[in-house]
């Protein structure tokens, strides 16, 4: 399921890692911007916060009733690789 930016913006606000702050900032500063420069995918683990949800109901997505639990991001190699060699 594709989300909008505003709808992932939104959700980033649930997301807090407070173990490492290099991923809390990724989320919450950079996930956007670097998948609609097509730098990487990023895919997040969701979390029905209200119990409520027929997953047979094409209408009974709330946003508000979901938080990020987890994400990852696949990284295209040759942007990795840029990235790692020009820091120094």
């Amino acid at each position: 399921m594709g989300l909008s930016n505003s709808s992932i913006r939104r959700l980033q606000k649930s997301f807090r890692n407070t173990m490492d702050k290099d991923i809390d900032t990724f989320m919450r500063q950079n996930a956007i911007k670097f998948e609609s420069k097509h730098w990487c995918s990023t895919y997040l683990v969701l979390t029905n916060i209200s119990g409520d949800f027929d997953e047979n109901a094409d209408n009974n997505f709330n946003l508000s009733d979901f938080r990020i639990e987890a994400y990852f991001t696949l990284v295209n190699k040759a942007i990795w690789k840029r990235v790692c060699c020009t820091r120094g």
